[in-house]
């Protein structure tokens, strides 16, 4: 799974990232941001963090049936958070120094905050597609996340462009089996509390 080309740090000159963080996603791209970030951290050294993202709306406001359902919202929302995570574990590598975490709260803030609990030096996100238009979005969205401290934010390139870094249908599938097979093994899974704006 891993490739020499993912090494951002190589082309960049920079030096070889301390801590790597992906925002991970359930789609054929954020699988592929999952394997580059994974073949970043390898070639490094270095370990990996794995996020999950997902909105937190606050239970401190309106009514009582209002922060009720925010309640039941936000433990939905943790679910499909838990359910990408035990997916993404299932496809790397059991030989990965590797970290999950749910970043809770607006995208940016989020994002930021579980970067600033691990420790991370570089965020790896997925790519957005498709056509320009959906490209800007994700520089709109690479751009605030960057300026919110000081690691370095990189796109992963489309599973379409990643010569041969992302995972094929085939492997994934057998991933998938793997991970419901270990589903009850332990792993390290920190909620965040941030609701800040992005």
């Amino acid at each position: 799974m891993n490739s020499p080309d993912a090494d951002p740090a190589s082309a960049s000159g920079a030096l070889p990232p301390r801590q790597v963080l992906v925002v991970y996603e359930s789609s054929v791209d954020g699988r592929a941001a999952l394997s580059y970030a994974e073949g970043v951290a390898s070639a490094a050294g270095a370990p990996l963090t794995v996020v999950a993202a997902v909105p937190h709306e606050r239970v401190d406001v309106g009514c009582a049936r209002c922060r009720q359902s925010a309640v039941i919202w936000n433990h939905e929302l943790g679910e499909i958070a838990n359910e990408e995570l035990s997916e993404a574990a299932g496809l790397l590598d059991e030989s990965t120094a590797v970290g999950y975490d749910i970043a809770r709260g607006a995208w940016t803030r989020a994002v930021a905050d579980a970067a600033i609990r691990c420790g991370a030096d570089l965020i790896v996100v997925a790519s957005r597609r498709p056509g320009r238009i959906r490209r800007i979005f994700v520089r709109d969205r690479e751009e605030p996340l960057r300026r919110a401290g000081s690691w370095q934010v990189v796109v992963a390139p489309p599973a379409t462009e990643s010569h041969g870094v992302g995972i094929t249908p085939a492997r994934h599938a057998a991933q998938r089996e793997r991970a419901a097979a270990s589903a009850t093994k332990s792993r390290r899974v920190r909620s965040g509390g941030s609701s800040g704006s992005g």
